[in-house]
């Protein structure tokens, strides 16, 4: 069972369900979406910092998002949970890497692409992973069907022949 928690619905809500604790007892993940938003708001930070020990306490995983590190934020339940945790940070991906992962990708489909190859199908692909992955399924249904791409907006002179 995983639970989500958003801070727009905490804040929203004004305060958590009555029956939270049973909520988090059948939980193996609890995500709360939003935290710096919860621990702006001094009675919320204290609840929900009551919930994730009452969950760490049960074993449960805890993941939470923010969009600020808890160093910037009031003292709290929250913060003191939080202060200390693992930190991951989300990046956009390189250039370098959506290449590594176009090639690689491809390779495992049975096309061996050239170096100008993947950085044109990178360049029409937004440099996004979802872009990405949409390029390489678009490469992956022309080569099964054994058709050559000639659409000039999606790869120019790129053909699978």
């Amino acid at each position: 069972d995983v639970r989500i928690i958003r801070a727009t619905e905490i804040i929203g809500a004004g305060q958590l369900p009555n029956d939270w604790q049973d909520a988090i007892a059948t939980t193996v993940l609890l995500l709360i979406d939003d935290v710096h938003v919860i621990a702006a708001h001094e009675d919320h930070a204290q609840t929900v910092g009551h919930l994730i020990d009452h969950a760490l306490n049960l074993g449960v995983h805890v993941l939470c998002t923010s969009g600020t590190p808890p160093r910037d934020w009031s003292s709290s339940r929250i913060w003191e949970l939080l202060r200390n945790a693992s930190v991951s940070r989300v990046q956009s991906a390189s250039e370098a890497s959506l290449a590594l992962h176009i090639k690689h990708q491809t390779s495992l489909l049975g096309m061996l692409l050239e170096d100008a190859h993947i950085m044109q199908l990178l360049s029409h692909s937004g440099q996004s992973w979802r872009g990405v992955e949409a390029a390489i399924s678009v490469l992956k249904d022309a080569h099964e069907r054994a058709l050559a791409i000639m659409n000039t907006d999606s790869l120019d002179s790129f053909s699978l022949f």
